[in-house]
């Protein structure tokens, strides 16, 4: 709520009640179809034709596997954009999943930004 104040800027009372799991690395992780999505990073790299350490990703957590996808993503600023405002791990997941079927389909330029 905003406060009442004489100062030449606004200040208000927050609460971050609704952002208390964001700092917990593994919430969220149970609702994301792993399996799906490690199938949709062996096709993507076929596709990229990149390679990958596999031994490494299946021992990464799921949310830091998902998250770490999204930031090394070759996709431009608006589809970035997309993934940041994602409001959970499985939302981001799923849409880094069609991102990667959607540029997979149109058969494009290899694992190249979509800007």
């Amino acid at each position: 709520s905003e406060l009442t104040v004489m100062t030449p800027y606004r200040q208000a009372t927050i609460g971050a009640t609704p952002f208390a799991n964001d700092f917990d690395r593994e919430h969220g992780e149970e609702a994301v179809d792993r399996t799906r999505f490690l199938k949709m990073m062996r096709d993507y790299a076929e596709f990229g034709n990149f390679d990958l350490n596999w031994d490494e990703i299946e021992k990464t957590g799921t949310a830091d596997l998902v998250n770490f996808c999204a930031m090394v993503s070759p996709y431009g600023a608006a589809e970035k954009q997309a993934l940041l405002e994602a409001d959970t791990l499985e939302t981001r997941a799923e849409t880094l999943i069609a991102m990667a079927e959607f540029e997979m389909a149109k058969g494009g330029d290899r694992a190249s930004p979509l800007n």
